[in-house]
C-alpha cells in the first residue's frame, strides 16, 4: 500500500484546519473563562456593597430603637413621679397637657 501524494497533502491540510480549529476554540474558551471570572468578581463586590449597606440600615434601625426606648423610658418615669399627684392638685393634667 503505497500513499500519493495527494493524500499527503490532503491529510497535511485537514490536520491544519483542525490544529486552527483548536486553537480557535481554545481562544474563544479562553475568553469566556475571563468573562465569567469578571462576572463573578462583580457579583462578588456588589454582594458586598449590599451587605454593608444592610448592615448600616440594621445599624441605624438599632439607634432609632434605642433612642425611642430611652424616650419612652423617660416619660415613664415623668408619669410614675407625677401621677401620685393627680389625685390631689390637678399636677399631672398640666404635665399631660405638656407632652
Amino acid at each position: 500500500m503505497s500513499i500519493s501524494c495527494s493524500n499527503n497533502s490532503l491529510v497535511s491540510e485537514t490536520a491544519d484546519v483542525t490544529a486552527k480549529e483548536c486553537e480557535q476554540r481554545k481562544k474563544a474558551a479562553s475568553k469566556k473563562v475571563k468573562e465569567l471570572q469578571d462576572k463573578l468578581r462583580d457579583a462578588k463586590a456588589t454582594r458586598e456593597k449590599e451587605l454593608k449597606a444592610a448592615e448600616a440600615d440594621v445599624k441605624k434601625s438599632k439607634e432609632r430603637m434605642d433612642k425611642s426606648s430611652k424616650q419612652m423610658k423617660e416619660r415613664e418615669q415623668v408619669f410614675i413621679l407625677v401621677s401620685p399627684l393627680s389625685s390631689s392638685s390637678g399636677k399631672f393634667e398640666q404635665c399631660k397637657q405638656q407632652h
